[in-house]
């Protein structure tokens, strides 16, 4: 498959090809269109509404039976259940993301299109300052729109800002007739707004 390059991405975008709202000229790259991260961010939370971040010493315990059948609890995520999150709200002066935490971010941009592939990547600045903006759900099916949702982690604390570039989303051409995500039955993803939570839970409804 062939990659739009920026000059395509706006000649699409003005035929109604691709929608991206807002859309800025200024945001687009040599084949890709930086988004910006949006004002909330959502994190996992246990059962008491605390974030849900098992240390070390949790982890460790946890491979080792404390007798007979007795195993040292940590909190975890279950596929098969629907997570508890709680917003965060970005200050205009920024928030500092900790190692160790998955926070769920947004684009700015709403983005769709029937016609090409979307796909994710951090950018290369983001990435020096090793933050990842995805493990690997980086694939946006032809016939899906919504803000991209952003899984975010990092190694070193950083301090990100709302409206700040974060990452890239790339085009390509498809081959072949096209069943649209939209008309795809058990999508679950399409129109979303905001960040996003897993919802692999409705795969065993």
């Amino acid at each position: 498959m062939a990659k739009l390059t920026g000059p395509e991405i706006i000649k699409q975008v003005k035929a109604g090809q691709i929608t991206i709202e807002p859309f800025d000229e200024s945001q687009v790259g040599p084949n890709s269109y930086d988004v910006r991260l949006g004002p909330t961010l959502k994190v996992y939370v246990n059962e008491y509404g605390d974030l849900m971040r098992p240390t070390p010493h949790q982890l460790r315990h946890y491979a080792l039976e404390q007798g007979p059948g007795q195993i040292i609890p940590f909190d975890y995520l279950d596929s098969k259940v629907k997570p508890e999150t709680r917003e965060i709200t970005i200050p205009e002066n920024g928030l500092i993301l900790m190692p160790g935490v998955a926070y769920l971010g947004a684009s700015v941009e709403k983005i769709g299109t029937d016609k090409f592939v979307q796909t994710l990547h951090g950018r290369s600045s983001i990435a020096r300052l090793f933050v990842s903006v995805h493990p690997g759900a980086g694939l946006g099916d032809v016939g899906w729109t919504g803000q991209w949702t952003a899984e975010i982690t990092c190694v070193l604390p950083v301090r990100i800002y709302p409206n700040q570039r974060i990452a890239q989303i790339c085009f390509e051409e498809v081959v072949g007739d096209v069943l649209s995500y939209a008309d795809r039955p058990g999508s679950k993803y399409h129109g979303q707004a905001g960040p996003t939570p897993s919802m692999i839970y409705k795969d065993n409804d």
